[in-house]
């Protein structure tokens, strides 16, 4: 166990009241400096000094020590989850929050993707688990590009624009290497995985378009990353298998799909971090010439 994670479960009862604004509409409090700390190591970059007068949904989570060291969470009162220690605390905290944005989210379609900024440009990056997003994005954020979120996207319906998430960067065991060592924690669903915060990420309210989609995939071979064009049909598709509640969760999502079926969408297989960040990179200088590199014409019939 960490040194940070060790000090704060000798303050389990400590009050330290610290806010977190997950939406508009959405803010948590909790008490205790190891709950802080828990709810910090993924949502620090949603912290919130001041209460919203528009907030609709307020939760309190409260952690309270059980039988043979086993910790139990409440919010509002009620149990939701037993824990085994300290360390299952901050994924069962980042379930139960992301659960809690996406459900009370009316304004904007929940999509499984990262998303971040680079050279002044949008790009989302979806796909299903496994595929590396998490392990792209924080390589380009290390590389400058501006963070925006990981594992889930908020995308307004009003006008397709990404509502920044900023969580910290959920690594897997096999990216651990990539990356400077941090604490670990245990996720029954997931197993190990660690937070980073990327230094390069925007605040709440930031919002930016959609210049391009990437659908990234993990190859494990190294040298060039391998780029294919992606047509709009099977951008729509993947869209749709993305978001949360598919078309059912609002009537809005299906035309929502249609604006982002038209954004520049591509599909990067890659073993090396650096050689997919350079393979987006270049896309993104080739579409602002309006020039299409001949790889990515090359499988426009995917």
């Amino acid at each position: 166990m960490s040194a940070s994670v060790h000090a704060c479960s000798q303050n389990l009862n400590t009050i330290a009241e610290r806010s977190w604004r997950l939406g508009p509409d959405v803010i948590v409090h909790a008490k205790g400096i190891l709950l802080r700390h828990a709810i910090d190591t993924v949502f620090a970059n949603l912290a919130s000094e001041d209460v919203p007068a528009t907030a609709k949904t307020s939760l309190v989570f409260e952690l309270r020590r059980i039988e043979k060291g086993r910790l139990r969470l409440f919010a509002n009162g009620l149990p939701i989850v037993s824990l085994s220690d300290e360390l299952e605390l901050a994924p069962a905290l980042e379930g139960t929050l992301i659960g809690c944005a996406v459900r009370k989210r009316s304004d904007s379609a929940a999509l499984h993707a990262a998303t971040l900024e680079v050279g002044g440009s949008g790009v989302m990056l979806a796909g299903s688990k496994g595929s590396g997003k998490s392990t792209l994005v924080l390589s380009l954020a290390a590389e400058g590009a501006r963070y925006l979120g990981d594992e889930i996207a908020f995308v307004r319906y009003d006008d397709a624009m990404i509502d920044a998430f900023p969580k910290s960067v959920t690594l897997k065991e096999g990216s651990f290497p990539l990356f400077p060592e941090v604490t670990t924690y245990n996720d029954p669903v997931r197993g190990r995985v660690r937070y980073h915060r990327p230094i390069s990420a925007v605040s709440v309210g930031h919002r930016t378009s959609i210049d391009m989609i990437v659908f990234p995939t993990w190859s494990g071979e190294q040298g060039p990353a391998r780029v294919s064009e992606v047509p709009a049909a099977e951008v729509a598709l993947e869209l749709i298998r993305a978001s949360f509640g598919g078309l059912e969760r609002d009537r809005r999502m299906l035309s929502l799909v249609r604006r982002l079926a038209q954004v520049p969408a591509y599909r990067i297989e890659y073993g090396d971090a650096r050689a997919a960040s350079e393979a987006i990179k270049k896309l993104l200088a080739a579409s602002r010439t309006r020039v299409v590199p001949c790889e990515s014409r090359a499988s426009s019939d995917l």
